[in-house]
């Protein structure tokens, strides 16, 4: 695997670049591969990952490597939990969620997810984890091991329609996700005590 922290000083600050997850080569481009994507460098390595910098996206690197920020959202409706299955790495099935950017709102980045994502409009957020978002082991396609979660409890009015990196959704009471096959962070986040006691609730306060 390729060495972040030496690819980001390479870059500098605010820079921008997309690297061979393997041997570190920039130029690494996107391809899809029997409705999944992958991305190719031009040595030939083809992986499931790249590291990216877009100049937009918040991390920081310390003993866990490159750390990314995201944000989540648990839409509810009818004591159900919406989640959709992605066709981009990681697979499996997930809450609509994503990178969050330097200098922006959790809760506006949020909101800009759900609708992006599954096409939802949120109408009512709190807050999960109010003191501090909470680091979770979480590999994305972006080259990050491990991610900070802003975590939102949400009511959201229209009817779900994915985006790009979904190919299915349901919504699914608490006791049937464990019967799915849950990204990491997502299972972590379902097992939390705080978000057990915060979803048989039909409203978000």
């Amino acid at each position: 695997m390729a060495d972040a922290a030496a690819l980001a000083s390479r870059l500098g600050p605010g820079g921008k670049g997309q690297f061979c997850f393997r041997c570190g080569a920039p130029g690494a481009v996107a391809l899809v591969e029997g409705g999944f994507e992958r991305y190719r460098c031009p040595r030939g390595h083809v992986e499931d990952r790249c590291f990216l910098f877009d100049g937009r996206a918040r991390f920081s690197l310390g003993p866990q490597g490159l750390v990314h920020e995201s944000v989540g959202a648990l839409v509810v409706r009818d004591g159900r939990l919406l989640l959709f299955e992605r066709c981009k790495y990681p697979p499996g099935w997930t809450i609509p969620a994503g990178h969050l950017e330097e200098e922006a709102d959790p809760g506006r980045e949020m909101r800009r997810e759900v609708g992006e994502e599954v096409g939802l409009e949120v109408t009512a957020a709190r807050a999960v984890w109010e003191d501090a978002p909470r680091l979770l082991a979480d590999r994305c396609r972006r080259g990050a091991d491990w991610h900070r979660w802003h975590l939102f409890l949400v009511e959201a009015q229209g009817e779900p329609r994915l985006g790009d990196e979904g190919v299915r959704f349901g919504w699914f009471t608490p006791a049937e996700t464990r019967a799915l096959d849950l990204i990491a962070p997502v299972r972590a986040i379902l097992g939390d005590a705080t978000v057990a006691r915060l979803l048989p609730q039909a409203g978000v306060p």
